[in-house]
């Protein structure tokens, strides 16, 4: 059973649940494009249906909401430091299967991977899901091949049909919400994506052979120019670097930020003495590729990193296919006796 609202009524909703939380949403961003007179979607707080974008696939993920941008994660003087205090309000997020899958391998990397990470725990144990229903597979959408199109962490399901919000909760804790708008219950039941129109297959091996890392068909990293634009748009790449922010008024008094990085930058992998590894294109798009598809899943025995989202195929400036790599990188293991080389 679910429910059936007009687009007044789910105002009225969204006002009633923000007494108590804050409302996440992908949104559209106008003019904000990576060209010109093209618009940007990504998440972005919002307070009615008006400012949603619900039927186009967001060029960001949700993984903001819980791995900022720009965080600040201290404060400091010359007496010492604080930790920032955090809203009270807990969140819902209008997610898509794929991003919410998404957050769950962040969870993995920033709670099982050594000490679970303090800033993200706090604002990760906030967060609740609206999933949103795909009512068809986007361009490069390949959910299903990865695992990405089925999740359980959600407080509601949601689809919008002819300007009218179809609902269905997943338990009681938002009953009472909904029996204070105008709504109707109609046969509503959250589906979950059915087909994709690409299919990509992942190799299905125990250990790595080390001829893969020289292997030509990584060449076609050559043409990176190294813009990290299919990491910071995926909802699984948690890389990020520190930065300390002093105030002009105090050099002394200021703050310290985390802020997304990407393993594509030339500079990611610098040490200290002048070390760095992964010095080219093509070692840093073989690394991106084989962490998405066996280190994550090796190393942690789930299902791989990447969750089929397509954005990264959608953002690449230089048309470079992620989707290819992969199935280029299933084929060579199947079809060439790398182990004895």
């Amino acid at each position: 059973m679910g429910y059936k609202l007009k687009i007044k009524a789910f105002n009225d909703l969204l006002q009633a649940l923000e007494n108590e939380y804050e409302i996440w949403a992908p949104k559209r961003f106008i003019g904000k494009g990576s060209f010109a007179d093209t618009d940007y979607i990504r998440y972005d707080q919002v307070h009615d249906y008006s400012t949603m974008e619900l039927t186009e696939r967001s060029h960001s993920s949700a993984k903001e909401v819980v791995f900022p941008i720009t965080q600040t994660i201290l404060y400091f003087d010359e007496t010492g430091y604080r930790v920032p205090q955090l809203p009270s309000k807990e969140k819902l997020v209008i997610a898509r299967a794929c991003d919410i899958t998404g957050i769950h391998r962040l969870d993995t990397l920033y709670q099982k991977n050594g000490d679970p990470d303090f800033y993200y725990n706090r604002l990760r144990e906030k967060v609740h899901f609206i999933i949103l229903e795909c009512p068809h597979s986007f361009r490069s959408c390949f959910c299903k091949s990865m695992g990405g199109d089925q999740t359980d962490d959600f407080v509601m399901g949601m689809t919008v049909k002819d300007q009218e919000i179809y609902l269905e909760l997943n338990g009681d804790t938002f009953t009472n919400y909904l029996e204070g708008v105008e709504s109707e219950q109609v046969d509503y039941t959250f589906t979950f994506p059915q087909h994709n129109d690409v299919t990509v297959t992942p190799p299905d091996v125990d250990d790595m052979p080390r001829a893969i890392f020289e292997h030509p068909m990584w060449e076609t990293y050559d043409r990176c120019i190294d813009c990290g634009r299919c990491n910071l748009n995926c909802p699984t790449c948690t890389c990020f670097t520190t930065t300390d922010l002093f105030y002009n008024e105090n050099k002394t008094v200021g703050e310290r930020r985390r802020v997304w990085s990407s393993c594509h930058f030339k500079k990611f992998t610098d040490m200290a003495g002048g070390h760095s590894f992964r010095n080219t294109q093509r070692e840093r798009g073989r690394f991106h590729v084989l962490h998405k598809v066996y280190d994550f899943r090796k190393r942690f025995h789930q299902g791989n990193m990447c969750v089929g989202c397509g954005r990264c195929e959608e953002s690449c400036p230089k048309y470079i296919s992620y989707i290819d790599a992969v199935n280029t990188l299933t084929k060579v293991l199947k079809e060439e006796n790398l182990h004895e080389k």
